[in-house]
């Protein structure tokens, strides 16, 4: 596992990318690309994505290196609208799709999987958990805006990659 980078995905359109080196070190992050698709609404920009996830697989292979990925596996949440539940599905399949192509070996996992073993014994409510931990392991992480705004993609992520290393490590 020693020559494997931990990618970290969370596919939504406020999602990112961390990768983690198998000694916990930040490798790389990106946030979810996104375009615009009418005067209010956002979507993934598939194109930006594939060229990051693209650059990311060039560069850990110049260094000798392979990529792997926990994709987290959305499912449909009380009080959530159709559309979001298709969003969501239709995010983690893009980058299934990103995925498969590039020759990057993955996991599906679904939330309360990963966050059950990845945030056990951390001690805040609900998103700030993911962000507790990230902030503790991961200090070169920037899981907070400009303006303190809290970046919970980048929190997931990387604690989906942790979880990563914790479970194929």
């Amino acid at each position: 596992m020693s020559h494997v980078i931990m990618l970290g995905i969370d596919p939504g359109l406020q999602g990112a990318v961390v990768g983690l080196t198998a000694d916990r070190q930040l490798w790389r992050y990106a946030d979810q690309p996104t375009l615009k698709e009418t005067k209010s609404r956002r979507g993934l920009d598939i194109g930006a994505t594939w060229q990051e996830v693209e650059s990311w697989g060039q560069a850990a292979r110049a260094d000798g290196l392979r990529l792997a990925a926990i994709l987290e596996q959305g499912s449909p949440r009380p009080r959530e609208g159709v559309r979001s539940a298709y969003s969501t599905g239709r995010a983690v399949t893009l980058w299934e799709v990103i995925l498969t192509a590039l020759q990057i070996r993955y996991q599906l996992v679904r939330p309360n999987v990963w966050t059950r073993q990845a945030l056990k014994g951390i001690r805040a409510e609900g998103k700030d958990r993911a962000i507790l931990r990230a902030e503790r392991e991961i200090p070169e992480l920037p899981c907070r805006g400009p303006r303190g705004g809290k970046l919970t993609g980048r929190a997931d992520a990387a604690c989906m990659a942790l979880y990563g290393l914790e479970v194929w490590g």
